[in-house]
């Protein structure tokens, strides 16, 4: 029995420390899908563009589902706010 709880705690243990250093918040998703559209802006070569760009969409369709994630646990308005987070760092992308 105490070899069990002491698995669980151990596990318990592991979960968060993964969530916590490694789950990124709205603002660090979205900045990063933006440095990879600046990125794209950059590249000359018009097969080199549309190769990252494809990367880019990816990376965008990935961080926008961990803030779906994100935002599981909270409320409708609190979602909302999340998403809106997440687009508005988008649209100021320059």
């Amino acid at each position: 029995m105490k070899n069990i709880i002491k698995i669980i705690l151990v596990g318990g243990l592991l979960v968060f420390t993964i969530n916590f250093f490694f789950n990124k918040s709205t603002e660090e998703l979205a900045k990063e899908v933006c440095d990879c559209y600046k990125t794209v802006r950059k590249i000359q070569n018009f097969d080199e563009k549309l190769k990252k760009g494809a990367e880019c969409k990816n990376l965008y369709m990935d961080n926008l589902d961990k803030v779906n994630e994100i935002a599981s646990d909270m409320d409708y308005e609190q979602t909302k706010q999340e998403m809106a987070k997440f687009t508005l760092i988008l649209e100021k992308c320059q």
